[in-house]
């Protein structure tokens, strides 16, 4: 080989080493690049991801409280529900055991004993049930009054004055005001 050829040969060798090493070079560079843009896009899909998923949590989260939430209004409206009937079939069976007592001859006594607590200077209405109007002769033997047809359904009576004062010696309103105290004091309350 001659040293034209071998100089050629040389180039071409050196030429070759710096084409390689610029190849390498670009493509170490187009590495990096690529290496860089992976990771941002890692980086913004876990970002993404991660968003998704707080979103995801914090929708589940909600319906998790809005599921407990509903489950204890279920659960109280079914318990008031409870309490009532309850309550109700209580004051019913008092009511039903107020009405046979207003049929009984204990009636008669216990309505003595009750007008008897009462006097007056001047002519007042005495207000009953309708089947108590046959009690009239010992209202009329207590006091000056007229005896007359009231709103009362289990029993008792209501005294009204001439200016208008109301004495309520009903079973009636007492029933209610047990009614109001029982719900007050059962330990039937919901907390």
């Amino acid at each position: 080989m001659n040293d034209l050829d071998k100089i050629v040969f040389y180039m071409k060798e050196e030429i070759n080493k710096q084409a390689d090493a610029e190849v390498e070079h670009i493509q170490k560079e187009a590495d990096e690049i690529r290496e860089r843009e992976e990771k941002k896009v890692m980086d913004e899909a876990k970002k993404e991801a991660d968003l998704h998923l707080e979103a995801a949590k914090r929708r589940m989260s909600q319906k998790k409280s809005q599921m407990i939430s509903q489950y204890q209004s279920d659960k109280t409206k079914t318990l008031i529900q409870q309490r009532n009937a309850y309550t109700q079939k209580l004051f019913d069976e008092v009511k039903e055991k107020l009405l046979e007592f207003c049929s009984s001859d204990d009636y008669l006594e216990y309505m003595k004993k009750k007008i008897d607590k009462y006097a007056f200077d001047q002519k007042v209405n005495v207000y009953v049930k309708k089947e108590d109007l046959r009690l009239e002769k010992m209202f009329k033997e207590k006091l000056d009054c007229e005896v007359l047809a009231g709103d009362i359904e289990i029993g008792g009576f209501k005294i009204e004055t001439w200016n208008q004062q109301i004495m309520d010696e009903t079973l009636d309103s007492a029933l209610k005001d047990q009614r109001v105290w029982f719900e007050d004091h059962s330990m039937m309350i919901l907390q």
